[in-house]
């Protein structure tokens, strides 16, 4: 998770094609006075499984 200068945090996963090379990536992205760094990784497993099944989709 990153939290820019912009006030945004990022968990985000890598969407990997059959070979394992990174094709995307899933994120999610809230603005810091709105959602502290505590909730926006309870997104982590979510944002995880959504690239996993994107991937699978490719």
């Amino acid at each position: 998770m990153s939290i820019s200068a912009t006030g945004r945090c990022s968990p985000a996963a890598p969407v990997l094609d059959g070979e394992g090379y990174p094709v995307g990536a899933v994120s999610v992205s809230a603005l810091t006075f709105l959602v502290g760094p505590e909730e926006l990784r309870a997104f982590a497993p979510a944002v995880r499984q959504a690239a996993s099944d994107v991937a699978r989709r490719l």
